[in-house]
């Protein structure tokens, strides 16, 4: 993770999963979020958990330029009760790799607005302001909001809910002051010669910008586009002098899809001289050529296959991870790559000799196949001698799972109920309800009513997927609804609503609205969340009230302009254009534009493209997040460009490229 010495400094320009981290944090507290360049969601110093630290991935032993260990130093027993070699059940394992250097590196303190909730106290494990004091759950890396923050895009289904909710085609009179404003819409989104016309022009002039995180911003909002035009654009930012707008171009090439550009992807993953001329440098920096693997994959031609699988065949020519596992990611994104890559992938997956990440990121990229065929191999990495492998195995099998697959769902269980990994139980309870096998539902309801804290949590979550599997959300819903009225813990009760939302169990309407007027700004935003899931319109005039009154909490703000925009109240855009304008918050400009560009307004695109382009009026933070959601906006997706990625993802065993990819959307 790299640090930064300004506040303005941006990290990765992305929509709706992607996430540009500003380093805040309350000024007594030792936790704050970081700043990722290129871009992505803006979180606020009390709005979502920080990004998980990086798993040092050369373990003793490790011999630069091979990716192989002679031993693994994670060898030892195994969650559920599996035995391999020595391995004896019951056994203690520690939960998780040391991170080098002690962890991530942190951006600059930056205090909360004054009087705002949070002040003075740690992010980490902090007393919660809310009633009673009560400590609040699920902030740290391991808790349910990493996982919600990572997989939240197809449950929220964001942009299919705006798009059906839309009416007439919106105009940018009633938002600025005109009228029309009973004709309008604030879901409506731009149409492809609308961003050609108006947003196209704004991204190129933005790639000159003296700021690189300003041509950060433009460079993965080109890519979004999906414009042809675009491409040429793309393809000179690579030469840029700054090596984080340069690799940004790699993956926007990848995230536009166009097939022309994978020889162009190809030469700059291999580093090849017509690569080096394309970048204007003497190599292809590790970071490029890793995210130029990575848009091989979102491309998803199948000429990629070949120069993939040459890079994840011949692992010791690499002198770093990154480009490697990369290389087995795209490969899990590609469809009909055939048995010889499957072959490819499992020899990757079992070989011991190789690093965790490598072998842990093969065994995920198996399990995006989706294919129950691969359960059997799968399961058998439950009793690996890595605790990465073993995790990523509970995560695969989740996706191949059968509802009738009972040996499956038998070992998941078992993993949930003896396990002494905790993530691995967490992940557990997830994979079950995936699979929907109807002898899910009898481990997660015993955990849903026998644990506390994040374990109850996942198991909450994990039971509204099963529902909705099965179609059991009205019995599901009852059992939560039940369960949320017993809880204390305010993370707890934040999972449980979300997993309402994701089962839009109405009658739990009355309780949720009630607790808006809750203090704690995490519980909340996620009591706002579901709400706007279960398209809650009676809870229209105190999400109004939350989105007005929040103005010092953006992520809160965030969160309640979504919900809005999900029950279909056209006011939300409007009240959020009126804060970047009047606004004279560097942070509070900065979540105004990010939640703009995830509701996706049409109208917003003249607003935003002139806080884009007002230098010297605004910081060049909010310009740059305005950037990002003019890219947002323009995305003709119905889900985030890279959520493939970040979706069922064992998001521990990171090396440094995608750990920093999964901040981008």
């Amino acid at each position: 993770m790299r640090s930064f010495q300004n506040a303005s400094l941006l990290g990765r320009f992305g929509g709706f999963e992607a996430a540009l981290v500003l380093s805040l944090a309350v000024l007594a507290g030792p936790v704050v979020s970081d700043a990722h360049a290129h871009g992505g969601r803006y979180r606020d110093p009390f709005g979502g958990p920080p990004p998980p630290p990086p798993v040092d991935y050369k373990p003793a032993g490790h011999r630069e330029g091979t990716g192989r260990v002679p031993t693994d130093p994670n060898a030892g027993p195994n969650p559920g009760g599996f035995t391999n070699g020595g391995g004896r059940p019951g056994a203690t394992e520690p939960s998780e790799p040391t991170p080098r250097g002690g962890g991530p590196q942190i951006g600059p303190r930056v205090a909360p607005a004054p009087g705002a909730p949070g002040a003075g106290a740690s992010r980490a494990g902090a007393t919660t302001p809310g009633r009673g004091g009560r400590k609040s759950s699920g902030s740290g890396a391991n808790g349910w909001e990493t996982w919600w923050e990572h997989n939240q895009a197809p449950l929220l289904n964001l942009r299919e809910r705006l798009a059906a909710n839309a009416g007439i085609s919106g105009s940018a009179d009633w938002l600025l002051g005109g009228r029309g404003k009973d004709r309008a819409y604030a879901a409506e989104r731009p149409g492809r010669e609308s961003v050609r016309r108006e947003v196209l022009p704004i991204l190129e002039r933005a790639l000159e910008d003296s700021h690189f995180d300003v041509r950060a911003a433009a460079v993965i909002a080109l890519g979004k586009t999906r414009l042809e035009e675009a491409r040429d654009s793309l393809v000179a930012a690579l030469a840029d002098s700054h090596p984080q707008v340069a690799e940004s171009a790699a993956l926007a090439l990848g995230i536009l899809g166009d097939s022309r550009d994978v020889p162009l992807l190809v030469d700059l993953a291999n580093d090849t001289a017509a690569a080096r001329r394309a970048c204007r440098r003497t190599e292809v920096p590790p970071r490029t050529r890793a995210f130029a693997a990575i848009g091989l994959g979102l491309v998803g031609d199948a000429s990629a296959i070949d120069p993939l699988v040459a890079i994840v065949d011949t692992p010791r020519r690499h002198a770093h991870l990154d480009l490697p596992v990369a290389a087995v990611t795209a490969l899990g994104l590609l469809d009909d790559t055939g048995d010889d890559v499957r072959v490819l992938l499992m020899d990757t997956a079992r070989d011991r000799r190789l690093a965790d990440p490598l072998r842990s990121a093969a065994v995920t990229a198996l399990g995006r196949s989706g294919d129950p065929a691969l359960a059997i191999d799968l399961r058998a990495f439950l009793r690996d001698s890595s605790l990465a492998v073993r995790r990523s195995a509970v995560i695969a099998l989740g996706e191949v799972a059968s509802a009738d697959d009972r040996i499956t769902a038998a070992m998941l269980a078992s993993v949930l109920r003896k396990g002494n990994d905790p993530i691995s139980r967490h992940w557990a309870c997830i994979s079950l309800g995936r699979g929907g096998s109807p002898f899910a539902e009898k481990a997660l309801v015993e955990t849903v009513h026998g644990a506390y804290g994040d374990q109850q949590a996942f198991a909450a979550l994990g039971l509204a997927l099963w529902a909705r599997a099965t179609g059991h959300e009205s019995r599901v819903g009852s059992i939560l609804h039940d369960r949320i009225r017993r809880l204390r813990d305010h993370g707890t009760r934040g999972a449980f609503a979300i997993s309402l939302g994701m089962l839009a169990y109405r009658p739990a309407e009355a309780e949720l609205v009630k607790t808006l007027e809750d203090r704690d700004p995490r519980l909340r935003g996620h009591v706002a969340m579901a709400l706007g899931m279960m398209q809650a319109k009676t809870s229209v005039p105190a999400l109004r009230a939350l989105l007005e009154g929040a103005s010092r909490l953006p992520e809160l703000q965030k969160n309640a302009a979504i919900a809005l925009g999900l029950v279909g109240d056209r006011d939300a855009v409007a009240t959020l254009a009126e804060v970047l304008e009047t606004s004279r918050t560097e942070y509070v400009q900065s979540a105004s534009a990010s939640a703009i560009g995830f509701i996706g307004d049409a109208s917003t695109v003249p607003l935003l493209g002139r806080l884009a382009e007002a230098r010297g009026k605004i910081s060049d933070l909010a310009r740059a997040h305005s950037i990002v959601a003019l890219g947002v906006v323009s995305d003709p997706g119905l889900l985030p460009a890279l959520h493939v990625i970040a979706v069922d993802t064992n998001y521990r065993a990171l090396v440094g490229a995608l750990e920093e990819l999964l901040t981008i959307s």
